[in-house]
């Protein structure tokens, strides 16, 4: 179970992550520092999925909008608005184009490439998704400098629709969606 208490080794610094094994800096163990980043207005300068909402035209139908109210449900909610997307003729690669619009945040790139060296372990643990994050990190260069994602997987169909998968679900984080508790998500692995 995920707490404030028992995730105590999850630290919020400065808009990302810095986790700890308990290990003083001087054990000779203690190989890389872990930087744990969260991806959307973190990384990049805007939410990816609320910009990619914008391609839709007026309003959302009220079934959509009643999967996030009634369910908390980030990714039905996401499922639903790729399908309307789709639905409207709107393409991967306009939905893909909108993305790499989104600028990377204020002194990212500076930062990430002073994380190119052997001395950190950088992974990007988000509630957006795998796409999105990779898009993103391709486009602006900075793929190599992180070593692994953790998010939702979300792929393209053979008719072209945008997809998105729980990363896990759970119910024992109450600091976290029903989607990924972040915790979790890097202890697990």
């Amino acid at each position: 179970n995920c707490t404030a208490t028992n995730c105590s080794n999850f630290f919020q610094v400065s808009s990302f992550y810095l986790l700890h094994s308990g290990q003083s800096m001087s054990s000779p163990q203690l190989k890389k520092a872990l930087l744990a980043f969260d991806f959307d207005n973190t990384v990049v300068d805007a939410n990816t999925d609320l910009e990619v909402m914008k391609l839709h035209a007026g309003p959302l139908p009220e079934e959509i909008e009643k999967l996030y109210c009634e369910h908390n449900g980030w990714n039905d909610y996401m499922r639903a608005i790729f399908a309307l997307l789709h639905s409207e003729n709107i393409t991967i690669d306009k939905i893909k184009e909108k993305v790499l619009e989104i600028p990377l945040a204020s002194g990212m790139k500076e930062l990430f490439s002073h994380l190119a060296d052997d001395s950190y372990e950088v992974v990007i643990i988000s509630d957006a998704n795998t796409l999105f994050i990779e898009w993103l990190m391709d486009k602006h260069g900075i793929s190599s400098q992180v070593d692994r994602i953790f998010s939702n997987p979300a792929e393209v169909t053979g008719e072209g629709k945008l997809t998105i998968s729980y990363y896990h679900r759970q119910d024992w984080c109450d600091l976290s969606s029903n989607n990924m508790c972040k915790g979790e998500a890097r202890v697990q692995n």
